[in-house]
């Protein structure tokens, strides 16, 4: 887009043409609108780094229970969720959990990871180390005389090399075999905290493997430090456990335990299907995005209401934006307005009404009235469908309501799809749309009503494009 923003009220004329009733609230009949709208407010996102801070306000936060509808996001004012670039608003759903890698080894003294498979799923950060032989281990050994007083330890250490702070990280594994004489199999957590030392946490407790043909699976979750700058490490490893007369005693020069015999802990062990998993869950701060409002307010800060007006509210006319939009289970990007009264009228007395969702279906979009009494589920809604497999995720659409006082109407690139009168939502409930509405635009993860995120399947990140929001008002 070449053309600047638009100053607030700067009239400019364009003709549209669309079935819309003008007011009569109890006729169906569609009449044809005046030809003409006035264009009253417009950005083009054709300058700046960001959005426009005398239009737009950034929310950021994880709203009350998930802006009231369970989200999963982080809501942020950071450029890699929202900015302006290439001539579009960009919104960004961001998941931190890409950042996780396997290191090539753990480390360790025996830390080589020699015949290990390492490979991490690129859009989640989900990290798998596999043998071909799935085995590490098969052996017994003594201490011999005179050796340092050291437990036999056989250790493999599969390090992973990011991990975001106060993170859950699961960890699952299966092992077969046997210990016998004090052996034993014991796994391993370090997380390196603040930069100090390793903490560890032992997670399959130091008991002994019992003789079994069949694998054994273990899953367990362990927690990161506030900061986790060293990355961290799961280690696998059999080792002696230190009996009486074994190895751990006194180390004199008479031999291990300090009477020259010769201690064995033979232990089989086989390991496989090790996987490393980030958590990244509902409101853990490893998933953000952004959602920007035009609700007015006091930018100046005198708090005098007089002047310094940032935003724009309007009452009636007709609103639109060409989006394109992202493709991905649990994504749910929306063009929507709430009632400027909202902080005197709690929603939904305020009224909202949605121009543009998608919830779960990348060709099918919905609109939708809120209001006392058909909010939330009982909701007054609609849906549009694209033909032809086509997505909305493929291309730019122009998604529109033309707001009257007796009627509202949505359309999909000039397709008229529903024309709700104000007599269908008198019918059960107050008719709130009579005062002025701010727009929002957001990109949701998760939440009521569209289904979980997948995150081994949803790509981030995943980005909702405007190339325009414009406001008319009916000619006179």
């Amino acid at each position: 887009m070449n053309t600047k923003i638009t100053p607030l009220y700067t009239l400019a004329v364009i003709f549209a043409v669309g079935p819309l009733d003008t007011g009569c609230e109890s006729s169906n009949e569609i009449v044809e609108p005046p030809a003409q709208w006035v264009l009253t407010r417009s950005d083009n996102f054709d300058s700046g780094t960001s959005p426009s801070p005398e239009l737009w306000t950034i929310e950021t936060g994880y709203g009350d229970n998930g802006w009231g509808n369970d989200e999963w996001q982080l809501y942020t004012d950071s450029p890699d969720n929202v900015r302006v670039e290439d001539g579009n608003l960009v919104i960004s759903a961001q998941s931190e959990c890409r950042r996780v890698e396997l290191a090539t080894n753990g480390g360790f003294e025996t830390g080589n990871l020699d015949g290990w498979t390492l490979s991490c799923e690129s859009n989640n950060g989900t990290c798998a180390a596999t043998m071909d032989e799935a085995k590490t281990g098969d052996w017994s050994g003594n201490v011999a005389a005179g050796a340092e007083a050291n437990p036999l330890i056989k250790q493999e250490g599969i390090g992973i090399g990011i991990v975001l702070p106060n993170t859950e990280v699961t960890v699952e594994f299966a092992l077969l075999g046997s210990a016998t004489d004090g052996g034993q199999v014991v796994a391993e957590f370090f997380s390196e905290v603040d930069g100090g030392d390793p903490s560890k946490t032992e997670i399959l407790g130091g008991d002994p493997i019992v003789s079994s043909d069949e694998w054994v699976s273990y899953r367990y979750t362990v927690t990161t430090g506030d900061d986790v700058s060293g990355g961290v490490t799961l280690q696998l490893k059999t080792e002696c456990r230190e009996v009486e007369n074994g190895a751990g005693g006194n180390g004199g020069a008479g031999g291990a335990g300090g009477n020259g015999e010769h201690e064995s802990c033979p232990a089989n062990v086989y390991f496989d299907d090790v996987t490393i998993k980030p958590s990244c869950g509902k409101r853990d701060g490893s998933i953000t995005s952004a959602r920007i409002k035009t609700q007015v307010y006091d930018c100046d800060g005198d708090g005098d209401g007089d002047d310094g007006k940032c935003g724009f509210e309007q009452k009636y006319g007709r609103f639109e934006a060409r989006i394109k939009l992202p493709e991905g289970r649990g994504l749910w990007p929306a063009f929507w307005m709430l009632g400027g009264n909202i902080d005197e009228v709690p929603w939904p007395g305020c009224g909202e009404i949605d121009v543009m969702e998608n919830f779960v279906l990348p060709e099918v979009v919905s609109s939708a009235l809120h209001g006392p009494g058909y909010s939330g589920a009982e909701a007054v809604s609609s849906k549009f469908s694209l033909p032809d497999g086509e997505i909305f995720a493929d291309d730019f659409h122009v998604f529109a309501v033309e707001w009257d006082p007796g009627r509202i109407a949505f359309s999909v690139d000039s397709q008229l799809y529903r024309i709700i009168p104000s007599s269908e939502v008198s019918a059960r409930g107050d008719w709130v749309f009579d005062h002025e509405f701010f727009v929002l635009l957001n990109l949701a993860v998760g939440g009521n009503p569209v289904p979980d995120p997948d995150l081994s399947g949803t790509s981030f990140p995943a980005e909702m494009l405007i190339d325009y929001v414009r406001i008319f008002e009916r000619a006179q």
